[in-house]
């Protein structure tokens, strides 16, 4: 890739200023949470259980965001249900694909 190229995909990249979506809101998670979930992810990756750490790590995402932090998320989508009712669906469908995936046997 030349390096024009690069230069110019890193101007357009700048351009969008995605990190301006995020610079004036705080978003919490509580830290006895981070403590149990980092507890979790490391009991699973230690007995070798990388679904059951996927599906939980999963869930306190899904969690902490769409529940425990509606109202931020709320304001980002402008105050638009449609965007809540997207990341409902979008949420649901990957869990039911993580689950369906952690019932099957390993290949």
């Amino acid at each position: 890739m030349k390096a024009t190229s690069l230069h110019n995909a890193t101007e357009w990249l700048n351009g969008l200023n995605i990190g301006g979506l995020f610079a004036d809101r705080s978003f919490s998670i509580p830290f006895e949470q981070m403590v149990l979930i980092l507890l979790v992810a490391s009991v699973c990756l230690i007995f070798g259980r990388f679904k059951m750490g996927f599906l939980m790590a999963y869930g306190f995402l899904f969690y902490w965001v769409y529940i425990a932090n509606r109202g931020f998320l709320m304001e980002l989508m402008g105050g638009n249900p449609m965007g809540m009712i997207f990341y409902l669906i979008v949420g649901a469908a990957m869990g039911l694909t993580v689950f369906v995936g952690f019932l099957q046997e390993n290949h």
